[in-house]
């Protein structure tokens, strides 16, 4: 059995529609990936035997900085990005 953990990051879906969050930012609509491009990274990842892997450099880029960011602004970002406008 072959396993692989997918962090997809933002992805072009209907869940923002579904979610209630109709509303996405200007600012981070080029951080989308297609959801095409999000299962060719996690096939490809899955039959490659890699067991972690994040799709897009610019979310590899995010998720890196994430070491140095402080607890709070986390909490913010998060609140700004997936809260209710």
């Amino acid at each position: 059995m072959k396993l692989c953990c997918l962090c997809p990051g933002p992805t072009t879906t209907e869940f923002m529609d579904a979610a209630g969050h109709d509303h996405i930012p200007w600012w981070s609509k080029p951080l989308f990936l297609s959801a095409e491009a999000v299962a060719r990274v996690g096939l490809s990842s899955l039959f490659g035997g890699r067991a972690n892997v994040i799709s897009g450099w610019v979310n590899k880029f995010m998720m890196w900085t994430l070491r140095f960011t402080p607890r709070w602004l986390m909490v913010r970002v998060g609140n700004l990005t997936m809260g209710r406008q």
